[in-house]
C-alpha cells in the first residue's frame, strides 16, 4: 500500500514537472475550487476530494474566500440535470435562502516542500482582490 501510495506521488509529481517542457518553467501553482459548491451547511459535506488529494501528495495548501452567497445573483439552476447521484446529492443541497453569506472559496496548491511559495502566492491574489 505504502509503495503503491509512493508511486502515485512520484508520477503526479513527474506530471506537474513535466508542465516545464514549453519554456523551461514547470507551473507555479494549482488555483482550483476548494468544494462542489458554497460552504456546505454543517453536517451536509460528503465529497472531499477537492482537498484530499492534496493531502494524499503532501503538497501544500491554502483556502481562501473570494465571495459570498447572494441569493439575487446565484439563484438555483432548476432545469439542471445532475451528471450522477453524488451531483445531485449537491445540487438538491442548494437553496439559496439557506445560504445566503455561504463563503465561496478557491485554494493554491503547490508541490511539496513549497510552502513559502504557497503562501506569497495567496499574498498576491489577495493583493490584487484589493485585501492588503
Amino acid at each position: 500500500m505504502k509503495a503503491e501510495r509512493n508511486e502515485y506521488r512520484q508520477q503526479y509529481n513527474d506530471h506537474w514537472l513535466a508542465t516545464a517542457d514549453p519554456d523551461g518553467h514547470p507551473v507555479d501553482a494549482i488555483l482550483c475550487p476548494v468544494g462542489p459548491s458554497a460552504a456546505p451547511r454543517h453536517g451536509t459535506s460528503t465529497y472531499w476530494l477537492y482537498t484530499s488529494q492534496w493531502n494524499l501528495l503532501e503538497y501544500p495548501g491554502v483556502s481562501f474566500p473570494v465571495t459570498t452567497v447572494d441569493p439575487a445573483k446565484d439563484v438555483k439552476d432548476c432545469g439542471y440535470v445532475p451528471k450522477n447521484p453524488r451531483d445531485k446529492y449537491n445540487h438538491d443541497q442548494y437553496d439559496p435562502k439557506t445560504y445566503v453569506d455561504a463563503p465561496i472559496g478557491l485554494q493554491i496548491i503547490t508541490r511539496k516542500f513549497e510552502d513559502e511559495k504557497c503562501l506569497a502566492i495567496l499574498e498576491a491574489i489577495e493583493k490584487a482582490m484589493g485585501r492588503k
